[in-house]
């Protein structure tokens, strides 16, 4: 299997599913609410804020 292709697949951690293996990390300035809505709309499994 592809290495990027793993990135589809979902993940669980301690029970609960994350949806695919993209996370999005805080970023310092970059962090209101519609940013973080864009990257969970566009395929991010789990966004941290």
């Amino acid at each position: 299997m592809p290495e990027l292709t793993k990135l589809a697949l979902p993940l669980d951690i301690g029970g609960v599913i994350i949806r695919n293996r993209v996370f999005l990390a805080p970023m310092s300035g970059i962090t209101d609410e519609a940013f973080r809505q864009r990257a969970h709309r566009h395929g991010a499994g789990l966004v941290v804020s």
